[in-house]
């Protein structure tokens, strides 16, 4: 199809599964109008057989994949939170790449987060994101983060400062508290 691009594209994510790496983009009668996917080979399979069957272009999973995303791979991921630019044009929604929506999906509660090496606790998020932290294995350069980035198996970056990052070792576990004494026991 001249709709569509076939190569190795190890650093985009499906659009149907979210699986990274693709071998096709399409911007044809496979999407809705105005639109790219991206896909793996089992999806473009699946969005071709619709098309077979005169289906109508089913929705892309993942709808908003900023240009810092795009461009990057995870370990440069430069996305702009609620300021997501998808082909240099401003959106008023946040990216929705999986690792900007597990981002979104970080939980406001007071936390404390196990690492290979150390143990942090958060407090809970105020209406700027912005937490206290301390770690019990010494004392940190700060007392005030934002979250960038919270996954299990993956190291978190927290913001500090003037947009400072500290990177820690992977995260072994997350705990919600709702109570905000505990953080102190």
């Amino acid at each position: 199809m001249a709709d569509t691009s076939h190569g190795d594209f190890p650093d985009k994510y499906c659009s149907d599964c979210g699986q990274r790496g693709c071998s096709f983009l399409h911007w044809g009668p496979l999407v809705p109008s105005s639109t790219v996917g991206n896909f793996c080979d089992k999806c473009m399979l699946g969005r071709n057989r619709d098309y077979d069957k005169n289906k109508p272009a089913r929705p892309l999973r993942i709808e908003i994949i900023c240009d810092g995303c795009n461009v990057r791979g995870v370990r440069e991921h430069r996305c702009h939170g609620d300021q997501a630019r998808v082909h240099d044009e401003p959106t008023s929604r946040h990216c929705q790449c999986p690792e900007c929506d597990s981002e979104h999906n970080i939980p406001l509660t007071a936390l404390v987060v196990r690492t290979n090496n150390s143990t942090y606790h958060l407090g809970a998020a105020d209406r700027t994101m912005t937490r206290n932290v301390h770690r019990d294995e010494g004392a940190l350069d700060f007392s005030e983060c934002k979250i960038a980035w919270l996954k299990i198996g993956h190291e978190m970056m927290l913001l500090h400062g003037n947009g400072d990052r500290w990177h820690t070792s992977e995260v072994l576990a997350i705990d919600a508290i709702d109570d905000l004494n505990s953080l102190t026991d």
